[in-house]
């Protein structure tokens, strides 16, 4: 019984490894095509990908909200 213990947890511990490596080895690869890149356009044309979407600035759109709704507020007057 014992040696079945061992037996699956060196299998697990063996294939933790081996994920841990390969996702390690895909991370750096990423990097480097990162790191190498003149910008994000190039970037983005060697990995396919579509550019980041764009932030929610909410301190900008609710000042933005602000001062559209005192202008209108002007405007009744």
């Amino acid at each position: 019984m014992t040696e079945i213990a061992l037996a699956v947890a060196l299998i697990g511990i063996t294939t933790l490894h081996v994920w841990t490596v390969w996702q390690h080895k895909a991370e750096r690869s990423e990097l480097l095509t990162r790191i190498m890149a003149k910008d994000l356009r190039e970037y983005q044309d060697v990995t396919n990908t579509r550019p980041p979407p764009k932030g929610g600035n909410f301190i900008k759109a609710g000042l933005k909200r602000y001062q559209e709704a005192m202008i209108r507020d002007a405007g009744a007057d």
